[in-house]
């Protein structure tokens, strides 16, 4: 004997509502087999729970009532601003990838508990409508997040480039010039009695001066260089170009930056500029290289030195890792994943992963995308 229509429909409501626990278990099983960056780190992961949670909460009182029932989330601003830092530090497709597999999961469970129903049809379409309206707002709110987290980033980002900037400027050109003015000075205390002191002094000012004026134009070259002009490969020969030491670092590209969207590429560039110029700074190494491996779905970043090294933990304990930080952060923001390895008076590597949203071309790698660069 079939059942009546409302008590079908509660039977249906119950189970769903049963399967609460195996959806959340199967949604997270889907993150990973997916490779999301979302199961890796537990306070997002508990976020998205509850918020799926309450998506299954929806559909099991619309399955109740057999008619729509609003979602909390597009009238509570509370809610929305919870969806979307969950993941306001992650990039969007990250939210996109994971709302399309919430939606697949909850549907396939709608589709079991409606299976024999003698209104499925119009309840299955009512039950995608109102789960497709639920998960699209959090994940809305979930993009909207990472603009405002993205902004914020970009701030923060050239205030630290202009605080760098000034640092540079004070460090090695205002320094500089205050030593070669004393220089000077000296020169005209010593130029009457004591000639050759005197053409020393002056020596050693005007060097000072040189290196001065080094100092400026490679600040210029920086400040008019921002963005890689064309590619990461250009960019980073012309990066090289105005540093000293700069022919001490190989570098070589392989695969087709046609492969790599306009964000990535800029950023990358800048990851690995920064990775530079801690090797610059720091690690004293007469030879360096660098390795941007770039496929139609990933790009793979390897920066090697074989300089003094230094304790990794001991660097991030004593607060030594700002530049390591900035690139681990922008790392981050391309959903990517940065490894560090260093061995006192070996050497360290800096080993990127950064996955690649989908690319409209079709170029196959070709001779003229191999690039390398010999000291």
């Amino acid at each position: 004997m079939p059942r009546s229509t409302g008590a079908a429909v509660t039977s249906a409501a119950e189970y769903l509502d049963s399967r609460r626990a195996d959806i959340l278990q199967a949604y997270r099983a889907g993150l990973w087999e997916i490779g999301s960056v979302l199961d890796s780190q537990e306070d997002t992961w508990q976020e998205l729970e509850r918020q799926a949670g309450q998506v299954i909460s929806v559909c099991v009182a619309t399955l109740a009532r057999g008619v729509p029932v609003p979602d909390r989330v597009a009238s509570d601003p509370l809610e929305l601003i919870n969806a979307g830092r969950a993941v306001r530090h992650l990039h969007p497709i990250e939210a996109l990838r994971a709302s399309s597999l919430l939606f697949d999961v909850i549907m396939a469970e709608i589709t079991k508990a409606l299976d024999g129903h003698p209104d499925s049809e119009d309840l299955l379409g009512t039950l995608a409508h109102v789960l497709n309206r639920s998960v699209n707002q959090r994940a809305e709110a979930m993009m909207t997040g990472y603009d405002a987290f993205l902004y914020r980033r970009f701030k923060d980002g050239h205030l630290a480039e202009r605080r760098r900037l000034a640092r540079e400027i004070h460090d090695h050109i205002s320094n500089s010039v205050s030593a070669a003015l004393r220089g000077f000075e000296l020169y005209e205390i010593y130029r009457d009695n004591a000639p050759t002191v005197a053409a020393d002094r002056f020596d050693q000012a005007r060097a000072v001066l040189l290196e001065a004026l080094c100092a400026m134009h490679s600040t210029i070259a920086e400040l008019r260089m921002f963005n890689p002009p064309g590619t990461v490969a250009s960019g980073l020969q012309t990066f090289l170009a105005s540093v000293q030491n700069g022919d001490m670092v190989d570098i070589r590209v392989t695969g087709n930056e046609c492969w790599l969207p306009g964000e990535h590429r800029e950023q990358i560039f800048v990851i690995i500029r920064e990775g530079l110029r801690n090797i610059f700074a720091h690690s004293h190494a007469t030879r360096a290289t660098v390795r941007l491996d770039v496929t139609p779905h990933r790009a793979r970043v390897v920066i090697e030195d074989e300089g003094v090294g230094f304790d990794v933990a001991t660097a991030l304990a004593q607060g030594r890792s700002h530049g390591l930080a900035s690139m681990h952060e922008r790392t981050e923001l391309l959903c990517g994943r940065m490894r560090l390895a260093s061995v006192p008076d070996v050497g360290t590597v800096i080993d990127l992963s950064i996955p690649l949203p989908p690319c409209e071309c079709d170029h196959e790698d070709q001779p003229g995308n191999t690039m390398p660069r010999q000291s």
